[in-house]
């Protein structure tokens, strides 16, 4: 058995008609397996799956809609033909009625059932090829949904406030940090516009850098006095979202609180300039000394100049 031949299964109690269609659909490259009786066709049917059953619908131990029932209860995807003698619409309604893709009237000509069983194997081919597809689609929308899971929890985990927004400015994640630090009353949500969210000066601060990342820079940063005073400093960094083929989808925005750093940097300069002005004070005192020696202000008296020598070495100590 090739497995990429098409699987067929011929059940029928007359050796001429089974042995008939076996060697037609050989010709038409199926693989054919044969029944002689609906016992048998049963077993058969049963070991493995096939992609097609043409089933007789008179046999002398299990009828055709027998056989059918039984075997779909196993192999629900193969599709089933019946073929009889007794042609009619209450044979027609009773086998699919029990999942036959179609019944064939004896006598019928080779055509007529190649015909037949090539349109259920494709029906079957569809049904399986559908069904790979939503399997691959429900496994990439696990694989979407486990991946944002993992997003928002890295997201959520960052103490800065962090929101990812579309082109149309509307957020498509923000962690609880971003509602806290404007003081949102409401969880934010996806779709919401940052309109309705920050304030305008923050708004406009993002579309200056947005416009900019669109200029090819990579990242861009703004420092922002949210309250006067240096009671809230923020510095908002915004960056784009690309896709696989290097086109902005969004935009990705941090905003750190950089108070605390802001005012030690206030602290230290004015730690430096106290003491500059603190050196520079002696300093000048010597300076004066040095000018008030070498003019000899004070006349050739050296005991003057050693007093000045003093203070000098004093206020440099």
């Amino acid at each position: 058995m090739e497995e990429n031949k098409p699987q067929l299964l011929v059940v029928d109690d007359e050796l001429g008609m089974r042995e008939g269609v076996r060697r037609i659909f050989t010709m038409e490259g199926y693989d054919v397996t044969v029944a002689e009786n609906g016992t048998e066709g049963i077993a058969r049917g049963s070991e493995r799956e096939f992609d097609v059953a043409v089933i007789d619908l008179k046999m002398p131990d299990h009828d055709g809609v027998t056989v059918l029932r039984r075997l779909r209860e196993i192999h629900p995807d193969t599709e089933y033909l019946i073929i009889t003698a007794f042609a009619g619409i209450d044979t027609a309604v009773e086998a699919t009625k029990h999942g036959a893709y179609t019944y064939i009237p004896k006598p019928f000509t080779p055509d007529q059932i190649v015909f037949e069983v090539n349109r259920a194997l494709g029906k079957r081919r569809l049904t399986l090829e559908t069904r790979a597809l939503r399997a691959e689609q429900e496994r990439r929308l696990l694989e979407i949904s486990q991946e944002k899971s993992r997003l928002r929890t890295i997201i959520n985990s960052i103490d800065d406030a962090v929101f990812v927004t579309n082109l149309e400015d509307e957020i498509v994640l923000a962690n609880p940090q971003t509602r806290a630090l404007f003081n949102f009353p409401a969880t934010i949500k996806a779709g919401d516009k940052i309109s309705d969210i920050l304030p305008p000066e923050v708004i406009d601060l993002i579309h200056e850098a947005q416009e900019k990342t669109r200029q090819d820079i990579e990242l861009v940063s703004h420092e922002w006095e949210m309250k006067s005073d240096l009671e809230l400093v923020v510095q908002m960094k915004t960056a784009p979202v690309k896709d696989s083929g290097g086109g902005i989808v969004g935009f990705v925005t941090t905003i750190q609180d950089v108070t605390q750093l802001k005012r030690l940097d206030m602290q230290k300069s004015q730690f430096v300039s106290m003491v500059a002005h603190e050196l520079k004070a002696p300093v000048a005192a010597v300076s004066g000394y040095l000018e008030t020696m070498h003019d000899k202000l004070l006349g050739e008296d050296i005991g003057q100049y050693e007093k000045m020598i003093g203070r000098s070495r004093d206020r440099l100590q």
